[in-house]
């Protein structure tokens, strides 16, 4: 069932305490839908990936920023590997797009689901993650719209999603072989 925020509106009318609404599923389910279309709109996701992290390799615990800036690390070795140290002048932020959001496991560790539209040397973004952090798993898409509402369940339980589209285009020179768009 497709919610639209008038659905949302209706529900606030006549309310004691809006608050009841915003806590309750019904909004929840508003603001995943309204999400879930929003991050399939912004770019071509090509590759979902499942981030875990292993208490081993962790063991002072991970908070959310700690998640946050161990992805944004990801990226920029990620970017460099491929356009070099100053790979911000050639691509900017990134030479691909993403978006982040963080699900929060039993164990009270964040989990990461990210999307990305561009290709990546999945080998060697497994390796660095599984090396510092825990378990990658990076998948191609099959179905975008099922992944983006995925995702966006996500944001609406933990917030702002963390995304980067990228205005860069072009394909590196040489082209590894890993790159296939």
């Amino acid at each position: 069932m497709t919610l639209v925020a008038a659905d949302l509106y209706s529900l606030l009318e006549g309310q004691a305490d809006p608050s009841d609404v915003w806590r309750g599923s019904v909004a929840r389910d508003v603001l995943t839908d309204s999400c879930g279309g929003w991050l399939a709109g912004l770019t071509h996701w090509t590759l979902f990936w499942s981030l875990t992290f292993d208490d081993k390799k962790r063991p002072q615990g991970c908070t959310q920023d700690v998640a946050r800036s161990l992805w944004s690390w990801m990226v920029r070795e990620l970017n460099r590997d491929l356009f070099g140290k100053r790979y911000m002048a050639k691509v900017g932020a990134s030479y691909f797009s993403f978006a982040l959001a963080i699900e929060w496991t039993p164990r009270d560790v964040p989990h990461l689901h990210v999307l990305t539209d561009r290709p990546v040397d999945i080998h060697h973004a497994r390796e660095l993650w599984y090396g510092r952090c825990g378990w990658p798993d990076v998948q191609k898409i099959k179905d975008s719209a099922s992944v983006c509402a995925y995702v966006a369940k996500y944001v609406s339980k933990s917030g702002v999603p963390d995304v980067v589209v990228t205005r860069y285009r072009g394909t590196p020179v040489p082209r590894p072989d890993w790159w296939i768009e």
